[in-house]
């Protein structure tokens, strides 16, 4: 059920793969609707303006989304962006530009370029011209996109259906997009999309006015989710995580960042035909009780401080149960048909050899009992790999 912790235990391997992949290959990537309800979005609107018609365009995202929580249309909803009349520049000067509240769970909310090149793209890379949102200045705000569930008076899992298509996002030091459903367990914000995105420049290294930057795609509470088409370059932390850091105080902060951070009970995702280089965590992260999720036909080369992916958690220890934040074990995750091997060498950021994956943690002693994770479930059983670097592997195909 969602929003629960289920724990499957005694399942075998060819059972773990028919549960990761099927979940997310169930909702396919819709693309554009004819009878959308549609505002227009331009470095050169004004938000004084309707932003119903190209000729008058808004100006800020946060505009469009006080005015589709007037309009409320019962359609899905398209932002059309200006992608023509300059970078949309994100450096603090008005309060709550980031900020995303409006959904609509019987309908998808789409961000998208002006013209239909992109809606006649089933799948496939593409190569027009993208809207880029740049963040600038020291007060810039940490995300590009933020959503955050809490405080918006929805109980139980919702879909809220939001969608991200051929945009350029960059200059941000936390990250790109954060989609957040309610903490903890209250519900999950689910059946997002990011289809043909680039991310370039994300991380502490480009805003060090920033505590931490943690990953150009972050879910928590957030499952159901594709991520497809898009490029990662330059995901990359600098210098080292605070000192009253909960989770790694006065580390080297290279580790924190990653292209795709799956934490907090986000199930079921799928991550397919992507490219990401230049990664100095890292590329996936799963953390406390994320599990079947898949990461296939996609291109990884210098990404990683220790491996390809990550598994997470606070473990049972004394530590971490007086704060009451022992955290659960992730499992049926799949990566499959990646291409992470280069010249012969699957290599780190730094060039360094690394591993495929990577457990922060090891076996069920480490685990939340009430997670239900049996006695004899092992690391195998907590990530399973197919096919990676075959000869048969085209990667992202792009």
């Amino acid at each position: 059920m969602q929003g629960q912790r289920t724990r499957f235990v005694g399942i075998g391997v060819s059972a773990l793969v028919a549960l990761t992949l099927t979940p997310p290959a169930a909702q396919a990537f819709k693309l554009c609707s004819p009878q959308a309800f549609t505002l227009h979005v331009s470095p050169a609107g004004s938000d004084s303006n309707s932003g119903l018609s190209i000729l008058a365009p808004l100006r800020t995202l946060k505009r469009a989304n006080e005015l589709l929580h007037q309009y409320e249309p019962a359609t899905d909803a398209h932002i059309r962006i200006d992608p023509a009349s300059g970078d949309f520049v994100y450096n603090g000067s008005e309060s709550g530009e980031n900020t995303w509240t409006y959904f609509n769970p019987a309908h998808d909310t789409v961000f998208l370029p002006y013209g239909p090149d992109l809606c006649d793209l089933t799948d496939g890379r593409w190569s027009g011209t993208r809207p880029v949102f740049r963040g600038s200045g020291a007060n810039r705000p940490g995300f590009w996109f933020y959503f955050n569930a809490s405080g918006l008076g929805l109980q139980g899992d919702v879909d809220t259906r939001l969608k991200f298509m051929g945009l350029e996002v960059t200059n941000f030091g936390k990250g790109g997009v954060s989609l957040q459903g309610a903490s903890f367990n209250q519900y999950h914000a689910n059946r997002n999309g990011f289809h043909n995105m680039d991310f370039v420049n994300i991380g502490k290294k480009f805003d060090p006015g920033v505590s931490n930057g943690y990953g150009a795609i972050v879910l928590k509470l957030s499952s159901h989710n594709i991520v497809s088409y898009s490029s990662f370059d330059e995901i990359i932390n600098t210098g080292t995580v605070p000192s009253d850091d909960p989770d790694d105080p006065g580390a080297p902060a290279a580790g924190h960042v990653h292209v795709l951070y799956l934490q907090h009970d986000s199930n079921a995702n799928w991550f397919h035909h992507n490219r990401a280089t230049d990664v100095s965590g890292d590329p996936i992260k799963f953390r406390d009780g994320s599990d079947y999720n898949a990461v296939e036909f996609s291109f990884f080369n210098r990404a990683g401080l220790n491996a390809t992916s990550q598994d997470y958690f606070h473990p049972n220890t004394p530590e971490w149960q007086a704060e009451g934040k022992v955290e659960c074990t992730s499992v049926g995750n799949v990566l499959a048909d990646n291409i992470t091997i280069v010249s012969g060498m699957r290599r780190g950021f730094d060039g360094q050899a690394i591993n495929l994956r990577y457990f922060f943690g090891r076996g069920p002693e480490d685990d939340r009992p009430d997670c239900g994770t049996a006695a004899s479930l092992t690391n195998d059983d907590r990530i399973d790999l197919i096919s990676n670097d075959s000869g048969t592997n085209d990667g992202p195909g792009w």
